[in-house]
């Protein structure tokens, strides 16, 4: 199950998982996302809506990531920054 299923559902549909713990992680956490022409992108303070990803699609965003525009062995700090003005969450 991807872990955006639940947000999206509650996001668009005001559904909530029947869990109640499970409700109320999904109830607090829904606030730092928004729903965008049907994709879900995570709220930043100080950037643009951060492009959310499913865990099937990290290993090729992050080949792309590493041979693309943040290719240079950098720190972590500076290799998150990158990341992030990507779009990618």
């Amino acid at each position: 199950m991807d872990w955006r299923n639940p947000i999206i559902k509650y996001l668009t549909d005001g559904k909530l998982p029947s869990d109640c713990l499970e409700a109320k992680k999904v109830r607090n956490r829904s606030f730092k996302y928004q729903m965008y022409q049907g994709e879900l992108y995570r709220k930043s303070w100080d950037g643009p809506l951060l492009t959310c990803v499913s865990t099937e699609d990290v290993p090729k965003l992050l080949a792309e990531i590493h041979e693309g525009c943040c290719g240079s062995h950098i720190g972590a700090r500076s290799l998150t920054i990158k990341i992030t003005r990507a779009g990618y969450y």
